[in-house]
């Protein structure tokens, strides 16, 4: 028989060996937790997605089944991942290639940064990254790579159709800041999330580099198809207020002899089907302007209203310098692009109220 001090001796090697079993158990759970509405570090979470590498790697379709979501028409419609990092980390990842552009991958990021500069947690942490021979199906892949936003709650579930409508005007107004500042048109329910606390998430804004025309608490107009070569370039404002025309309900015949010499095919049909039913009254608006076919975007989500910023937001807007922007999205977007930021800015400043 084993001595009384020897037992005594194992029984603390095994509770101790127990002690750290379930407190490194314990710290990768909670590591594996790591989510938005834990108020997660957005510094942390951006080297996790630049350095740690993939444990697994399945498509956006195929893991939303797998959590028993809805998955939309548009979901899907250019390739994305959600991938697992080493240390729990998950991230949508979406790979250069023929429809994720240089443009689409660079305004996921450059999303981000705007939204990250005005001290908003809007749009979560996205990086530019390339894998490395390691990664599988993924392997030597460069794209955007956002911190994937794991929720309960799913807005495109029929009975999840009021979800939307319990955000606040604050975190509505949040969201369509980052929108207007960046002219991000493509505002649709399936480019929101709602976090469990019941939070808005803005996700997908890869759209955010098309060019655009937008004039504060108003829809945006979105350029379209090729340039019009026979049209002048004018010095003249864009005509916001006074259209070339409107197309009410619009048909693919309708569209192809009036819009045809500019849009595609796809395009053609993209305007006959799609942009009719997201206006209130089936019309599609549209001008031409600097060799340029601009359609408005309608749509039911709220506007922006600068009464529901927050002081430490206007303030934010206020001090921040377009050197500042520039610098932070260095690479990632145009000259153009640039402009329209400061010329909003400038939009969004003129309205606070005088201090």
């Amino acid at each position: 028989m084993p001595k009384f001090g020897s037992v005594v001796a194992i029984a603390v090697f095994v509770l101790f060996a127990s002690a750290q079993a379930s407190a490194s158990a314990f710290s990768c759970t909670n590591v594996f937790r790591k989510a938005w509405f834990d108020e997660i570090s957005f510094d942390e979470t951006e080297n996790s997605l630049l350095n740690q590498s993939i444990e697994s790697a399945v498509s956006v379709n195929d893991y939303l089944r797998s959590q028993g979501k809805v998955v939309s028409q548009s979901t899907g419609t250019s390739p994305a991942f959600v991938v697992t990092l080493k240390d729990g980390t998950k991230g949508v990842f979406k790979p250069l290639g023929e429809k994720n552009t240089r443009e689409v991958v660079n305004g996921e990021a450059a999303a981000y940064r705007v939204s990250k500069l005005l001290g908003l947690r809007v749009v979560p942490p996205t990086v530019l990254r390339k894998f490395g021979s390691e990664a599988g199906e993924l392997s030597n892949s460069f794209g955007s790579f956002q911190f994937f936003v794991e929720t309960k709650i799913d807005v495109l579930r029929e009975n999840n159709d009021n979800s939307l409508s319990k955000i606040t005007d604050t975190e509505w107004n949040q969201a369509n800041l980052v929108h207007f500042l960046i002219g991000q048109w493509d505002r649709h329910t399936g480019n929101f999330l709602i976090d469990n606390n019941g939070r808005l998430v803005v996700i997908d804004n890869g759209a955010m580099n098309a060019k655009t025309q937008w004039r504060l608490g108003d829809y945006p107009w979105v350029a379209r198809g090729t340039e019009v070569p026979e049209l002048a370039v004018t010095d003249q404002p864009f005509p916001f207020d006074s259209p070339s025309g409107v197309l009410k309900n619009p048909n693919r015949k309708m569209v192809g002899e009036r819009l045809g010499h500019v849009l595609g095919r796809y395009q053609q049909e993209l305007v006959a089907t799609k942009l009719k039913h997201q206006t209130p009254d089936k019309t599609f608006t549209y001008t031409f302007w600097n060799r340029k076919l601009y359609a408005q975007r309608f749509g039911k989500l709220k506007k922006l209203s600068i009464s529901f910023l927050s002081e430490k937001t206007q303030e934010r807007i206020q001090n921040l310098k377009m050197e500042e922007v520039a610098e932070e999205l260095r690479g990632l977007v145009n000259s153009d692009k640039l402009s329209e930021i400061e010329t909003r800015l400038g939009e969004v400043r003129a309205k606070f109220p005088k201090r």
